[in-house]
């Protein structure tokens, strides 16, 4: 199926080009749907020139890649088919493919054994890939974007990264451990998502060779205690997300140089945790540079006390979501919103 004209931006993210053509797509592959993209105006006439191709063959039943795939492909869809292995060298020779999706297949495996230059963007979500391999993805030598969420992985012990990778998702797989220097090579790295996993356990060089990253998110593991310097080797992180763990202890330097080279305003997400105490030792080496932090603790088991009566009033400003923090324990205080405790209710 061929299009005429198209305005709007295809469901690839080919980002930045509008797509319209006047002129007719030769080859398409048999059940699948096509569209010109990477359109410029040209000459007097502003005649409208496209130079690549996007094709989608979502939801078609396929268990192989179908002939007929134009050469100057750009996008390729292969969502909600078939595939058992998604084998990347069949796509090493399309030398101007720079997105390829290819969710919800129930792959089991993913292997690559050529170098693939031209892609920036690949997106594996909702299969059944238990491990990535060792080497393979460093021979996409331009990846910037990697999805991989909604996958069965267990371990990324020994995995390399792409050098020049931006964003790498992994929510919602089954990593259980983050061990020392994983992400070695991935000095651009700037997102990380690691949400809805099963990590109880992070060495405190994991992150250190992250000297880009700017935002990571762990939500939903099964966290209990965050040791000296777990995040220290991010030096220009602005975010960090570690809601719904089971955090009950943090070591006072966890967080220290966390963000040290990022001016902007850093948040830190503890909430729906494990915390009962509050030490002042975790929060004070931020005092100096509290207008930049906040920490965020609302729905944690607080016990409230003449501790953290005096906590909260010294380092007011670094904590981001008092009025939501309400006291578990002792039992008079109980249901009382943290923010309007009074000193004489809690000692005397």
């Amino acid at each position: 199926m061929h299009s005429n004209c198209l305005i709007v931006f295809s469901i690839f993210l080919l980002f930045d080009v509008a797509r319209c053509s006047y002129q007719t797509i030769t080859e398409c592959p048999e059940m699948c749907v096509c569209e010109n993209t990477i359109c410029k105006r040209r000459g007097k006439s502003r005649r409208l020139e496209c130079s690549g191709v996007a094709v989608s063959c979502y939801g078609k039943g396929l268990d192989q890649i179908p002939p007929g795939i134009p050469a100057n492909v750009t996008g390729l869809s292969f969502s909600n088919n078939n595939f058992r292995v998604i084998d990347l060298d069949y796509f090493s020779n399309f030398t101007r493919l720079t997105d390829l999706i290819v969710n919800e297949n129930n792959a089991t495996e993913l292997r690559i054994g050529r170098d693939i230059r031209s892609l920036k963007r690949l997106t594996l979500k909702g299969n059944q890939l238990t491990a990535l391999p060792p080497k393979g993805l460093t021979k996409i030598k331009n990846l910037l974007t990697l999805d991989l969420e909604n996958n069965q992985i267990q371990d990324i012990r020994g995995v390399r990264f792409p050098r020049k990778l931006d964003l790498l998702n992994l929510n919602h797989n089954q990593l259980r451990a983050l061990p020392a220097g994983i992400f070695r090579k991935s000095k651009l790295l700037r997102v990380l998502k690691l949400n809805n996993n099963r990590i109880d356990t992070i060495h405190n060089r994991a992150f250190k060779y992250l000297i880009g990253l700017e935002s990571l998110e762990m939500e939903g593991n099964l966290l209990r205690t965050l040791h000296k310097d777990a995040f220290t080797g991010l030096p220009k992180a602005w975010y960090l997300n570690l809601k719904n763990n089971r955090i009950s202890d943090i070591h006072p330097m966890s967080f220290r140089l966390f963000g040290f080279k990022n001016e902007f305003h850093h948040q830190i997400h503890l909430e729906n945790n494990k915390l009962r105490f509050f030490d002042r030792d975790l929060l004070g080496i931020f005092i100096t540079r509290e207008n930049h932090y906040s920490f965020h603790f609302a729905g944690n088991p607080i016990f409230c006390d003449c501790n953290l009566i005096n906590v909260r009033d010294e380092v007011k400003h670094l904590i981001g979501d008092t009025p939501k923090m309400v006291c578990d324990s002792p039992e008079e205080n109980r249901g009382t919103n943290v923010n309007v405790l009074e000193i004489e209710t809690c000692c005397f």
